[in-house]
C-alpha cells in the first residue's frame, strides 16, 4: 500500500549506478565511473510517481486506513 505523506513533505531519493560486471547493461566495467563531463559518467535513474491529494480526500484516505486497520485488529 501507498504511504500517504502529508502536506509539506519533503522526499530524498538516493540512487546509485552498478559498476560491476554483474550489470549486464554495463558495457565495460573496467572503466571508472564516477561524475564528469560525459552523461555516461554518473548513470542513474529514478522514476517517483504521486497523486496530490486536496485536505478533504486526504482526511477521507486517511479514516479508511484507519478503519481497515481497526478491522484487522479484531
Amino acid at each position: 500500500m501507498q504511504p500517504l505523506l502529508p502536506a509539506g513533505t519533503m522526499m530524498h531519493t538516493i540512487t546509485w549506478h552498478d559498476n560491476s560486471e554483474a550489470n549486464r547493461w554495463n558495457p565495460d566495467p573496467r572503466n571508472w565511473a564516477g561524475f564528469g563531463q560525459r552523461s555516461s559518467d554518473d548513470m542513474s535513474f529514478t522514476w517517483t510517481s504521486y497523486y496530490e491529494l486536496d485536505d478533504d480526500d486526504f482526511a477521507a484516505a486517511l479514516a479508511e486506513r484507519e478503519a481497515m486497520a481497526n478491522n484487522n485488529d479484531n
